[in-house]
């Protein structure tokens, strides 16, 4: 059994350009929930993190 988990995070074309998922993008991105992730779910490895 594979405990492997994808997290993908998708829009609607015409909501591309939403404030609100800008927003959400960039909190996703933030160094304060990379540090939770890493903390708490060590096996959980997003490939959308900036460096």
């Amino acid at each position: 059994m594979d405990d492997g988990l994808v997290l993908r995070f998708t829009a609607r074309p015409d909501k591309k350009d939403d404030p609100r998922l800008k927003a959400f993008i960039q909190v996703f991105n933030s160094p304060e929930v990379k540090q939770f992730i890493e903390q708490k779910l060590p096996a959980f490895i997003p490939a959308g993190f900036s460096s």
